[in-house]
């Protein structure tokens, strides 16, 4: 649920971005969109690390998660 709302929190965003029609920069656009899609990215990946550390997607259990180093 929380990838959903972020994704629809970029989508939403996007479109403020676009909004100011006096200035019609594509390559702002774009960028904006890329970024948003890596940050969700690395949302995901570390959602992924956390889980295969914790053998859990629920965040309660991700919270008590801690990495050794080597």
């Amino acid at each position: 649920m929380f990838l959903i709302v972020w994704e629809l929190m970029s989508i939403v965003s996007y479109f403020l971005v676009i909004y100011e029609h006096e200035n019609p920069r594509t390559e702002k656009r774009f960028i904006y969109i890329v970024m948003t899609h890596v940050g969700t990215g690395f949302i995901i990946l570390s959602f992924l690390i956390l889980a295969g550390a914790s053998g859990s997607f629920n965040f309660d259990s991700m919270s008590g998660v801690s990495f050794r180093r080597i």
